[in-house]
């Protein structure tokens, strides 16, 4: 049976970048790493190549994995092959979540970029397994207009704006970890949308920040501590750390 995003058995467990602490971020072997772990869905990173290819690629530029200083949208898909072979395109990912849900971090924004997105998505029967996950409203707003029947995830750095998200058509909001408190939930529930917790941080040298952890990594006192409060879903690098909560759950 295929994933659904609308029919789930909660707490949704999300591989973040294909699970990174299993196998390379955002590769196939990591997507099969990740599902052989328990996962019941893959987040990936989508950007496009200057040929207009869209591929699964978490930075602007491929220094922290090569060391190359090359922007991602700067080459072609063929030269980007070559300099780190194990790059997947949007269809390989696609085609490598197998019957897993796949959440889509779109780090385009223009709407050319979302054409190019409907196209290579156009062929997809199982459409309830995707989730779209725009980082910006108006892309969003653009996602809903030539998507319709797409569940949208409004990967949101802010929950000051989730009036927004919800106006723009959004199912879902990403709340990170440090943001996932009963103020903000009860807000998000109020606009009927589902809450996806982001482990960790990105902000790790902010003294303003609660949490002093890397983001996607957690440990099992403060993963269950989030399960407790009624998350829908958590991404997080090793989708190990589930097991032992799930069975707490259950028990």
């Amino acid at each position: 049976m295929a994933f659904s995003w609308i029919d789930f058995q909660k707490p949704i467990v999300i591989a973040h970048r294909g699970a990174p602490a299993l196998g390379p971020e955002n590769t196939a072997f990591g997507f099969s790493a990740a599902l052989m772990a328990g996962a019941d869905a893959i987040e990936t990173d989508v950007r496009q190549t200057q040929d207009g290819k869209l591929v699964c690629f978490h930075d602007a530029d491929l220094l922290r994995l090569t060391g190359s200083p090359l922007r991602i949208d700067e080459i072609a898909y063929d030269q980007l092959k070559d300099i780190y072979p194990c790059i997947m395109l949007l269809e390989e990912a696609l085609e490598a979540k197998g019957h897993a849900g796949l959440l889509l971090d779109l780090k385009v924004r223009d709407p050319q970029s979302a054409l190019a997105l409907c196209t290579a998505l156009r062929s997809v029967t199982d459409k309830s397994s995707l989730l779209l996950g725009p980082r910006s409203i108006p892309l969003a707003r653009e996602l809903k207009k030539l998507m319709p029947d797409r569940a949208i995830l409004g990967f949101t750095d802010s929950p000051d704006h989730i009036d927004e998200w919800a106006d723009s058509g959004a199912h879902w909001l990403r709340l990170w970890e440090a943001d996932f408190t009963l103020e903000y939930i009860d807000l998000v529930r109020s606009r009927n949308m589902k809450i996806a917790v982001m482990t960790g941080d990105w902000r790790p040298h902010d003294k303003r920040t609660r949490v002093q952890r890397d983001v996607g990594s957690i440990d099992q006192p403060a993963l269950a501590s989030l399960l407790q409060l009624g998350l829908d879903a958590v991404l997080l690098d090793d989708p190990r750390l589930m097991a032992v909560n799930r069975s707490l759950l259950s028990s």
